[in-house]
């Protein structure tokens, strides 16, 4: 008699990790020639540059092509961050302040010579 709506399933999609950076992005990396990055092979040197220097649509740009866990652990291990954004990636990803090597540089608190 009647016919049942069909139902929307909800399905897992895989996609695929993008290999090149999008062309809209080029403009953070003034100091390479961007069409050559490999985004699986530079990923931290991507996320990091990203995290540092880019607007919000690089932001969700790195937060749809990488996991959490990757940009966590640049956040933890780079030194291409600032303390600045270290500190906001750290507050933001819930990570303790003694895991993010940008935050704990004792070099960073070492009086300057006057000399």
């Amino acid at each position: 008699m009647f016919e049942q709506p069909l139902r929307k399933t909800k399905r897992k999609v895989l996609r695929k990790k993008p290999r090149r950076l999008p062309r809209r992005l080029y403009k953070f990396f003034w100091d390479i020639y961007p069409g050559q990055i490999d985004l699986a092979e530079h990923s931290d040197y991507v996320i990091a540059r990203l995290l540092e220097h880019g607007d919000l649509g690089a932001i969700q740009w790195v937060m749809k092509a990488y996991k959490k866990k990757e940009i966590t652990n640049v956040v933890k291990r780079s030194r291409q961050l600032s303390r600045k954004t270290a500190n906001f990636w750290r507050l933001r990803l819930a990570i303790s302040k003694s895991e993010v090597y940008a935050l704990n540089r004792s070099y960073q608190f070492a009086p300057e010579p006057f000399y």
